[in-house]
């Protein structure tokens, strides 16, 4: 075999190679992104964020979560951690966020597959519930 046809049989080898690992890269990126662990962490995010936002208001305020999050079981942890999971989810599905409040805040409630999520702030206190029906018209 001369050296021009084993170079171009290299050449293919080497471009199917490429082509097999980045068709393999965006089925994996799309398994990914359609599934529920980047709503779960994206979830996660929005709420420590909203606990943030809450402490720094002055007086009591409810606020409501735009999205539904009937499918999710979300509770905030006594280590000031949003935990949000599915029912059944072992340890390393679930998405974590670290939040911080000052030395007298407190953050407490958990919410099971209910439709909507509410935070609200009294006093000193940050509590996940659910929603009533007038909070979110």
């Amino acid at each position: 075999m001369n050296k021009k046809a084993s170079s171009v049989l290299v050449m293919i080898f080497e471009v199917l190679a490429v082509l097999l690992i980045v068709t393999i890269a965006f089925k994996i990126a799309i398994g990914y992104a359609n599934s529920d662990t980047i709503t779960k962490i994206n979830m996660a995010k929005d709420l420590g964020l909203m606990v943030n936002t809450l402490v720094s208001v002055p007086g009591d305020v409810v606020v409501t979560y735009p999205y539904n999050v009937s499918a999710y079981i979300i509770l905030f942890d006594k280590n000031q951690e949003i935990i949000v999971m599915k029912k059944n989810d072992t340890p390393q599905n679930q998405a974590r966020k670290k939040f911080y409040l000052p030395t007298h805040y407190s953050a407490s409630g958990v919410l099971e597959e209910k439709e909507r999520l509410c935070l609200e702030k009294r006093s000193t206190e940050i509590i996940l519930r659910e929603c009533s029906k007038e909070e979110f018209k």
